[in-house]
């Protein structure tokens, strides 16, 4: 029993280790985004995008907008609405001190905008309609690694229903979303990992 005891209490102080190391960490890196600078240019061609793309957009046209929550369910419909608060967040803190900035986030503190610390550091080399293309790049190149690798531990079928889940995912409208597009990196690199 003391035996058992210790594992159990081992394993509790080291899942507590990693919630706090993960929270210093994710600190750490949103405080180093927002004290990177904002690249104006990218910033207002970001935001002629999205402002000319509308609230929810659908793809391959997305220089139009349904304008209204109710069509955002259907296929090929981006979230351009959240896009939108995701760039001002990343781009506008409220605050001027990079740890008060990365911790308050606009009002939306009771989430972990961990976006921004990938997001901040792009807008200065990219715009979002460039983001977008290095956005589809990447998915391609994730979801060739992870047909591949199933290919060869479990072969064709297996590897074939992969990519036939990723166009149901409609695939056009993925690297299109910045919303989407990170569920998509958390699935896909765990499944590449798994």
């Amino acid at each position: 029993d003391m035996l058992q005891m210790k594992k159990i209490t081992a394993t509790i102080l080291k899942t507590i280790g990693i919630l706090l190391g993960g929270t210093l960490v994710g600190a750490a890196l949103l405080s180093i985004a927002f004290a990177l600078p904002v690249n104006e240019a990218n910033v207002e061609a970001s935001n002629d995008i999205i402002e000319k793309e509308g609230w929810y957009p659908a793809v391959p046209i997305v220089a139009s907008s349904l304008d209204t929550y109710f069509h955002s369910y259907m296929p090929g419909v981006l979230d351009g609405a959240t896009d939108r608060l995701m760039l001002h967040t990343t781009v506008n803190p409220q605050e001027e001190n990079v740890l008060h900035a990365a911790m308050d986030m606009n009002g939306y503190d009771y989430y972990w905008h961990g976006y921004v610390s990938v997001l901040r550091p792009l807008l200065l080399l990219f715009d979002y309609g460039e983001i977008r293309t290095l956005n589809g790049m990447l998915q391609m190149t994730l979801i060739v690694l992870l047909f591949l690798r199933i290919y060869r531990k479990k072969g064709l079928p297996q590897a074939l229903m992969v990519l036939t889940s990723y166009f149901l995912l409609m695939s056009l409208a993925m690297p299109f979303s910045l919303q989407y597009s990170w569920v998509f990196y958390i699935a896909v690199g765990s499944a590449l990992v798994l």
